[in-house]
């Protein structure tokens, strides 16, 4: 029985078992490396989330104040800036296949597959921190619009004055662009095996 409903050209990506992504490929130090760029909201779905409990191999100790200024570095300043994550895992994890006339000499462009249920399988090299500080702003950004919705919706139950309401809306609206941010706004990982 085929998965795919003939009123649509595709599965609807919310049943697939992978992401895919645009990669570049290249080989650095008898490593294959591929580089991608990733939604800021994918990162802490496909890579493991530091606990600051735990000392990571390889790593040094996660001080969650310093993952808490990168988030909100990035909440705060909508021209910021960080250079790629840099991750590690094995070849049998990922798959990737370079697109016709993806060949450039030594670098090769293509789509690279991750399976959805492998987060274990990535190891954190550098970035650790910044990590973090994505999981946290995303969990303290949504936290923060149901509170303000609640409050909202508070005060329009008890018909305050429409200034009232309007400085709730608008910091709705804030927390809404910052979540939009997160969709339209990428970090870099370059994927070493």
């Amino acid at each position: 029985m085929s998965t795919q409903n003939p009123q649509f050209d595709r599965v609807p990506s919310g049943y697939s078992q992978y992401d895919e992504y645009i990669a570049q490929k290249t080989v650095q130090g008898q490593r294959t490396h591929y580089l991608i760029s990733m939604p800021i909201e994918q990162v802490t779905s496909v890579l493991p989330v530091p606990d600051p409990n735990k000392r990571l191999e390889d790593n040094r100790v996660i001080r969650p104040g310093h993952a808490k200024d990168f988030a909100n570095y990035v909440r705060r300043n909508e021209r910021w800036h960080c250079g790629p994550l840099t991750v590690r895992t094995s070849s049998d994890i990922v798959s990737f296949e370079p697109f016709k006339d993806g060949q450039f000499g030594f670098l090769s462009i293509g789509m690279l597959r991750i399976p959805r249920n492998t987060r274990s399988a990535f190891r954190i090299i550098d970035g650790q921190h910044r990590v973090l500080g994505i999981d946290t702003m995303l969990k303290d950004i949504n936290e923060e619009l149901l509170e303000r919705r609640a409050v909202l919706h508070n005060a329009e139950s008890v018909d305050s004055a429409p200034q009232v309401t309007q400085i709730f809306k608008d910091q709705i609206d804030k927390l809404k662009r910052q979540l939009e941010r997160t969709q339209e706004e990428s970090l870099g990982i370059d994927l070493v095996i």
